[in-house]
């Protein structure tokens, strides 16, 4: 169904990354981060430019797969090294060796050695979503081989919302739901194709982001309706939306532990989207390619151009459906454009209805049994948006494919050329309007935004001459392809993947410190998301995917304001010395302040903390720490480090009774593993034991000659004398969560 041509392409995007090369904006932080002290400002991206903007690739997703990467061990399913431990199941492609790997196909490179598995892992994206586009456009025309549809594909491809929204869960969703749909529509004509569906599910829903899938459901949804409608057979559609299902079930069960742990947050747990959010004036960004988002090379920073207060290019970011508008206008007056509209209705009316369900939830306010019943009280109208334009620029292609393929051709009609210059017209002032900042602020600017409205206007103009014929078509396609193509091809650079994780003067001397005294590092210098987690350092902050609320209430009686509205998030944190207060900026991001004389930060194990060079150690507790230099940052350490275990005789009630000075635990020892640790203790009934983890990652913990229990943001074991003390903690897991669950809905 896709033409060879298209096969080669993907191959040819894959070899980026066998040849070293990443999509990835990591200079970002490189090339600014106060930890390489310069060492980094000459490093240049092979082509393109790093975005500040990406800072879900380079500042969360990237470090935290990363930690994984270096871990010991590694790959595990709870990361010990991000707080007090973070659960790894969550919205991001983090590679994990559990029994997900199957279904989490984007994480494999990432168990190759070395960082050339970045490449790998970037571009092997990339090539899968080209085919997984075009091969759900295929199955949407039913055309085989037919390179108006592969070249309507790789125009999506191009499009806004597939470029900006490059290496972010709801981009890997909509990949595999376009293969999930692609397959389900096929399953119409090979039965077998059933299992492919039901695998590409499970790799949607193991790739969960929640935002995203009722949306492009509705669009899977209708169109395998329809596949199996054209050939006679409705109910057979039933064991399609059945493989569907199977395999959403299976992907829910996956994520199962990470939806335990954020359903009671703030945020995202208790955010519910309403209808009607989007002006209809947003449909403008449909008909010009990346109307007000621009991405200039080299000579500016990325721009956002329309009229909504605090937003920026990738929310603005659409799949493109350009030659739709100007279609709709000369189907007035043509009757071959009108036979390829006719044609998309009768052969996919229910797709159609999902694209009006989609349309209703995004424009019009609607009563909330809508949302129940339409599953989309999760998906705000911006990211239903993206299955929207996905849906649209479909129509565009299987118009445009009929088009192609109709051998009765039309005389030329000033008609159809009045009706779809009047067209252009209109969407050139509404787009005009649209704007907020005008393009020609800057000469960069101005030099990146007009180019591709030119394409589009000059080539579809052309087209409207030849509008009766194949030729028609052909420039349509191309005023579709080259306007979208030059305006989002340098959205993401290219580096070489040796410029990846790079160490400078900063890097090194946090290794030397940690080496020299093991423990975990707080960072009170603001630096950016998780990107320290990448050094393989055990951080006590970064960006939590599901909150660490115990870690946060044990420090909470020394940090005013450190609430649990402020905490209990998505969130990325640090923190802040006194008298900075404690503040919540946004809804995904805080700082707690604190102050390091704190014995409950001893109590976490944190040894060093980093430091802008103007701050000063509290006289408190000036003479516990050393100062050293960390490239343009400082290293405090404490002169007696403290270890991970705390001991105490008796039982006692409070974290802070324990000792956990490094002379103190000898005996002890923490052996971690993928899916769970063991600690083991010397068997002394008079003494207690403690060590800082996080209980909600824990699902249960069987213990020998021991008793354990959980104490503020602590595992305490208490050996009974009996021989040999350990325990066994097991990280929570599906069944685990599906527990959990169950029990709070009984409550």
């Amino acid at each position: 169904m896709i033409p060879r041509w298209l096969f080669w392409l993907a191959a040819l995007v894959f070899a980026f990354g066998l040849c070293g090369l990443s999509g990835s904006s990591w200079l970002v932080f490189a090339r600014f981060d106060p930890l390489m002290a310069g060492a980094a400002h000459y490093e240049r991206e092979f082509f393109g430019t790093s975005r500040p903007i990406r800072s879900d690739e380079w500042a969360v997703q990237t470090p935290h797969a990363r930690a994984q990467q270096v871990a010991e061990p590694k790959f595990p399913l709870v990361n010990l090294n991000l707080g007090l431990g973070a659960l790894q199941r969550n919205t991001y492609t983090i590679p994990i060796l559990d029994w997900g790997v199957i279904f989490r196909p984007l994480t494999w490179p990432y168990f190759l050695p070395g960082r050339w598995s970045w490449g790998v892992f970037w571009f092997f994206r990339e090539a899968l979503l080209l085919v997984a586009l075009a091969w759900l456009a295929a199955e949407f025309t039913a055309r085989p081989r037919d390179n108006a549809t592969a070249l309507g594909a790789l125009a999506i491809f191009f499009s806004g919302a597939m470029t900006w929204w490059a290496s972010t869960p709801m981009i890997e969703f909509v990949l595999f739901a376009c293969l999930a749909g692609a397959a389900a529509a096929a399953s119409a004509r090979h039965p077998r194709a059933l299992a492919a569906t039901a695998y590409f599910s499970a790799c949607a829903f193991c790739s969960f982001y929640p935002p995203i899938w009722a949306p492009m459901l509705w669009i899977v949804g209708g169109l395998l309706v329809d596949a199996h409608r054209a050939r006679g057979r409705l109910l057979a559609a039933i064991p399609a939306l059945l493989a569907v299902i199977a395999g959403a079930v299976v992907g829910l069960l996956y994520q199962l532990p990470y939806l335990s742990l954020v359903i009671d947050t703030a945020y995202p747990g208790r955010r519910v989207a309403a209808s009607g959010t989007e002006p209809l004036s947003k449909l403008v960004e449909l008909v010009w390619p990346s109307v007000t988002a621009t991405a200039p090379v080299r000579c500016g920073e990325a721009t956002y151009l329309g009229r909504i207060a605090n937003w920026n290019v990738c929310e603005a970011s659409s799949v493109e459906a350009v030659p739709l508008l100007l279609l709709v206008a000369v189907a007035l007056v043509s009757a071959r454009v009108r036979r390829a509209f006719l044609a998309v209705v009768h052969a996919r009316p229910a797709f159609l209805i999902a694209v009006g369900v989609l349309a209703a939830w995004i424009f019009a306010p609607l009563p909330g049994w809508f949302a129940t019943v339409t599953l989309l009280r999760w998906s705000p109208g911006g990211r239903t948006w993206i299955a929207f334009g996905l849906a649209c620029a479909l129509i565009a292609v299987a118009v445009l494919s009929g088009l192609r393929a109709d051998e009765a051709e039309e005389p030329r009609s000033k008609r159809a050329i009045v009706a779809g210059g009047i067209a252009l017209a209109a969407a050139a002032f509404w787009a005009s309007r649209y704007l907020g900042a005008s393009p020609f602020l800057t000469r960069c600017v101005a030099r990146n935004w007009w180019p591709p409205m030119l394409i589009a206007a000059g080539l579809s103009l052309a087209s409207l001459r030849w509008i009766g014929s194949r030729r028609g078509a052909a420039l349509m396609i191309a005023a579709w392809l080259g306007s979208v193509a030059y305006a989002n091809f340098t959205v993401n650079p290219m580096i070489r993947v040796r410029q990846l994780f790079l160490r400078g003067p900063g890097q090194e001397a946090i290794d030397r410190a940690l080496a020299a005294a093991p423990g975990r590092l707080a960072d009170f210098s603001n630096e950016p998301g998780a990107t320290l987690a990448a050094f393989g350092w055990p951080m006590l902050n970064g960006v939590q995917e599901a909150p660490d609320l115990a870690l946060f209430r044990f420090l909470a009686p020394e940090s005013p304001g450190l609430t649990d509205e402020v905490y209990n998030r998505y969130a990325h944190y640090s923190f802040t010395l006194p008298p900075q207060p404690t503040h919540l900026f946004q809804a995904d991001y805080f700082r707690a302040a604190i102050s390091p004389c704190s014995r409950r930060l001893a109590a976490l194990w944190v040894n060093h903390l980093l430091v802008d060079p103007k701050a000063t150690i509290p006289v408190a507790c000036a003479a516990d720490f050393t100062v050293s230099e960390a490239g343009d940052r400082r290293l405090w350490s404490r002169k007696d480090p403290v270890c991970r275990f705390g001991v105490a005789t008796g039982t006692p009630t409070s974290a802070l009774d324990f000792d956990f000075s490094c002379p103190a635990q000898a005996g002890a020892r923490f052996d971690a593993g993928v899916s769970r640790f063991t600690i083991r203790v010397p068997s002394d009934a008079a003494r207690s034991w403690a060590v800082a983890v996080d209980p909600s990652v824990i699902d249960a913990i069987s213990c020998t000659g021991a008793t354990s229990r959980f104490l503020d943001a602590h595992l305490v074991v208490h050996p009974d004398g009996t021989g040999e003390a350990s325990c066994t903690a097991r990280y929570l897991d599906s069944l685990g969560a599906l527990r959990r669950l169950l029990r709070r809905r009984g409550t």
